[in-house]
């Protein structure tokens, strides 16, 4: 059963289901200095497709995040969540995957994150395609096992590779052997399942 959460943004309601380079964020963002109000360690895995950050602490830096194209945020940690104001704020969608801290997702939560950033992507749905920022508590080793996953999905990488690649980027990512066993399990899955499918592979 799916452990995925929705807020799609009609009437503040939130639906729950059961079921590149890196490079950090300009403090200057189409003329405005957006950087001194974004969540702490943001920073683009694919630019103005895919960040990384820690829980965004106030409705400001939500706020800001539009600002710098970001329009889906998901949210990792249960117990790490960013104010509840994110729930009326215009043109950001949110979505929970919890997974604990320090531990490993299942190829479930992969998946359904695979397909949030799918959707995001989907010229034909008409809707404007903005970014996805992915968190957890710290931006570190929930987000980092995430954001490897991106890169095996969508850029073909193998688990080491993407480890290898978000550590590079993001240093101190992927902080336990649990999130690492998880993303072997997922490369495993990945060479039994289909070809990857790709969102603007950069």
């Amino acid at each position: 059963m799916s452990r995925v959460f929705h807020n799609n943004h009609h009437g503040g309601k939130v639906i729950g289901k059961s079921s590149a380079a890196a490079t950090m964020v300009s403090p200057v963002v189409g003329g405005r200095a957006w950087g001194d109000n974004l969540p702490t360690n943001l920073s683009w895995l694919v630019v103005n497709k895919l960040a990384g950050s820690a829980c965004p602490q106030s409705e400001l830096e939500l706020r800001s995040l539009p600002g710098i194209n970001i329009t889906h945020v998901v949210t990792l940690s249960p117990e790490a969540k960013p104010p509840n104001s994110i729930t009326k704020i215009p043109n950001l969608k949110w979505t929970i995957i919890p997974i604990e801290n320090f531990q490993g997702a299942t190829i479930e939560d992969f998946n359904a994150f695979f397909q949030l950033l799918a959707s995001d992507n989907d010229v034909a749905s008409g809707e404007k395609n903005g970014a996805t920022l992915v968190h957890c508590k710290s931006g570190r080793g929930r987000t980092g096992m995430f954001l490897a996953a991106y890169l095996m999905r969508f850029h073909g990488m193998s688990a080491s590779e993407s480890i290898a690649d978000v550590r590079a980027k993001r240093p101190h990512s992927i902080e336990t052997k649990a999130q690492e066993d998880s993303l072997r399990l997922l490369e495993d899955f990945l060479k039994l399942s289909q070809k990857p499918y790709t969102v603007g592979k950069n």
